[in-house]
This record gives structure tokens, C-alpha cells and sequence, in this order.
């Protein structure tokens, strides 16, 4: 009976060392294709990684070949352009010419002068300032109001706001919004350049205000 026991136990123990050997056995193997998989996973998306670096320098190479392309179609739209200048063109009055010689006439032909107009320095070393007094007109019947508000404009905020040959007073400058309501009474200073000829109605001005007005061909009328 002890014996039995014996054997009983032993195989008892053999069988439970056996499973567990199979369960450690089981986990390695898992283990090891977890890693396994990890490996093939990494190597995957090194390839597809290689695979798209490759993809764009092919579009790479692509879009600068179409560039080379497109510069060497324009290279030869040009010489096919200067080509054409050569050629001989006839007009309704049976007159020959080539585009070279209208080309020509264009570049011959002056440009327009830019109207720089006048500046402040260049108005005051231009006249006296008795001499810009005796060119403002003075209108019948002038006062200066001794009340209300007198607004002051400066002459370049007047060419940039006013057309040429434009008269500028009180309501004028109102409508355009650079005066108050408010202002009964406004005076010209000179600031600036203006280029424009313009007919000024104040009631007052500045001396190199009237000698840039006038030097612009229009007129400074006090009111």
C-alpha cells in the first residue's frame, strides 16, 4: 500500500512538472512571435518608408524635368518671337514695315513728364511775401469772422483729396469730410508739394500756401 502511495505521488509530481514545463514552453514560444512579429512590422515600414522616399524623388525629378521642359518651350517662344520681329507687315494704305521698326518707334517715343508739382521750399525761394499778398484775391466784402471755428488744412491734404482745376472753399472741404460741421472759417497752410491747379476760396492763408497755389496756375481768394 505504501508503495502504491508512493508511485501515485511521483507520478503525480512528473505530470504536474510536465505541465508546467509545457506552460513555460507555450509562453517562450509566444514570446518569441510577439518579437518575431515586432520584426516583421519594423521591416514592413522601413520598406514602405524606402518606398515613399523613392516615390517623391521620382516626382521629384518629374516636376523639374517638366520645369527644364516649360523653360526650354519659353526659350524657344522667344526665338520664334524675335524671328517674327523680322517679318515685313503691310497696312491698309499698302505702307511696308516690320515689327522691329514699330518696336523702335515705341522706345523713341518720349515719355510723359511726371508733375512733381511744387514744394514749400521751392515756393518760398520763388516770390516775396509782399508779392504772394498782391496776388490773392480779395473778395467784396471780406471779414474775417470773429467768432465760431476756424479750421486749418494744410495744402498737400487739398491736392490729395481735390481733381485738378477743382475749387476748393469751406463746403467743399466739409463735403470731403477733412473740416468739422462745425468750422465757420478756415485758413491754408503750406505743407507738403502740390501739383495740382486749383482755385482756393479762405479766409485766410499763409504766404508759401498762396506762392503754391499760384505757382500751380490757380488762384487764392480770401473771403
Amino acid at each position: 500500500m505504501e508503495l502504491l502511495n508512493t508511485v501515485f505521488f511521483d507520478s503525480t509530481k512528473l505530470a504536474f512538472g510536465l505541465g508546467a514545463l509545457f506552460v513555460i514552453l507555450g509562453v517562450c514560444l509566444l514570446w518569441f512571435g510577439i518579437v518575431e512579429r515586432r520584426q516583421i512590422n519594423r521591416r514592413i515600414k522601413k520598406e514602405n518608408e524606402q518606398n515613399l522616399a523613392s516615390l517623391n524623388n521620382e516626382a521629384d525629378e518629374a516636376e523639374n524635368a517638366n520645369a527644364v521642359a516649360a523653360v526650354a518651350e519659353a526659350i524657344e517662344e522667344c526665338e520664334d518671337g524675335f524671328a517674327v520681329g523680322s517679318e515685313t507687315i503691310v497696312d491698309e494704305s499698302g505702307a511696308e514695315t516690320t515689327v522691329e521698326e514699330i518696336v523702335e518707334e515705341v522706345a523713341d517715343e518720349p515719355a510723359e513728364e511726371e508733375n512733381i508739382g511744387v514744394s514749400v521750399a521751392e515756393a518760398h525761394e520763388s516770390m516775396t511775401d509782399e508779392a504772394a499778398e498782391s496776388m490773392v484775391i480779395v473778395a467784396s466784402g471780406t471779414s474775417l469772422p470773429t467768432t465760431g471755428r476756424k479750421a486749418v488744412v494744410n495744402i498737400d491734404t487739398i491736392s490729395a483729396n481735390f481733381n485738378d482745376g477743382d475749387t476748393v472753399d469751406l463746403d467743399a472741404l466739409k463735403e470731403k469730410k477733412l473740416v468739422s460741421r462745425k468750422e465757420t472759417a478756415v485758413k491754408i497752410l503750406a505743407r507738403g508739394r502740390l501739383n495740382k491747379q486749383l482755385n482756393v476760396v479762405a479766409n485766410d492763408f499763409s504766404a508759401d500756401a498762396v506762392k503754391m497755389i499760384c505757382l500751380m496756375g490757380g488762384t487764392a481768394t480770401r473771403v
